[in-house]
């Protein structure tokens, strides 16, 4: 008994080691909308009543009233994007269907709208060709959110806690009986693996999915927090060689086209763009997802 104690507290000591994400790093819930719920169902559907009609900017007005008021969810960032599309504001389109798949990447109504728009874009060259081998990650990345991908990475982080207790304590009859009754879904079993090479095996694979995982949710909320990339939502932004409009023009840059944000200084923007291109824009011209 007093082994089994000790796993027991083992166990708990890392899993809480591991799942104690400071409350900033965690996905944070939709803002709590401010005003009545009648309230705020009326104006979203005046709103929706006015995008029927073919009013696109008096939609994407009470659209953004229910911002204003609060609400922040993929859905109405979704509608926003539809408004803005019928009104022919590509840039903004592309923005606010950017910002609704950060919310719900699995929305396929979302990315086939954006991809839609992308293609009556003027800058399709600047759109980033992912190689064969980034295709599986860059799959996982757009099909899972923040806060799935921090719960995907504490799941994996269990597990591996797990398994390296198994290992540790392989000699106790618990460990023994586990692994009796979970090695039929092994791959160790199938390798003809012993008991601890099995749950070695275990510890090295699911060392590199949570470091796979750790890797995604960090990018996820450097992403989120710093929001480095944007959109711009001007016709066309020249891009010039330094944060002054008497340096080197070095190319434009129109309206929907995706751009790393690099730093800020007095109204102007840094930007990057796929191919190593990089420059200086107005700051109005572009808007961080």
């Amino acid at each position: 008994m007093r082994r089994l104690s000790w796993i027991a507290a083992a166990f708990a000591a890392i899993v809480c080691a591991g799942l104690l994400v400071p409350s900033e790093l965690r996905g944070g819930a939709d803002a709590s909308p401010r005003g009545s719920s009648s309230g705020l169902a009326a104006l979203f559907q005046s709103a929706n009543g006015s995008y029927e009609r073919g009013e696109y900017e008096d939609a994407i007005k009470a659209y953004r009233a229910l911002l204003d008021a609060g609400v922040s969810n993929a859905d109405l960032f979704y509608n926003i994007a539809n408004a803005y599309f019928k009104s022919g504001d590509l840039g903004r389109a592309v923005l606010w269907y950017e910002r609704s798949l950060r919310r719900s990447p699995r929305d396929d109504d979302a990315r086939a709208n954006l991809k839609l728009v992308r293609s009556m874009l003027k800058d399709n060259q600047f759109l980033e060709k992912k190689t064969w081998y980034a295709r599986p990650a860059d799959w996982l990345e757009r099909s899972l959110s923040l806060n799935e991908s921090l719960v995907l990475t504490s799941m994996l982080y269990v597990l591996l806690c797990l398994a390296v207790i198994g290992f540790i304590f392989m000699d106790s009859r618990p460990v023994r009986a586990a692994h009796e009754r979970f090695s039929r879904v092994s791959p160790g079993r199938l390798l003809g693996l012993m008991p601890r090479q099995d749950f070695a095996l275990a510890v090295v694979l699911l060392c590199a999915l949570v470091t796979a995982s750790s890797g995604l949710s960090f990018d996820k909320v450097m992403h989120d927090r710093k929001r480095s990339d944007a959109v711009v939502v001007v016709s066309e932004a020249p891009v010039y060689s330094a944060p002054a409009e008497d340096s080197v023009l070095q190319f434009r840059i129109h309206a929907g086209t995706k751009v790393g944000l690099k730093e800020q200084r007095h109204g102007w923007i840094r930007v990057s763009l796929p191919g190593g291109l990089s420059g200086w824009v107005a700051n109005t011209s572009a808007e961080a997802i």
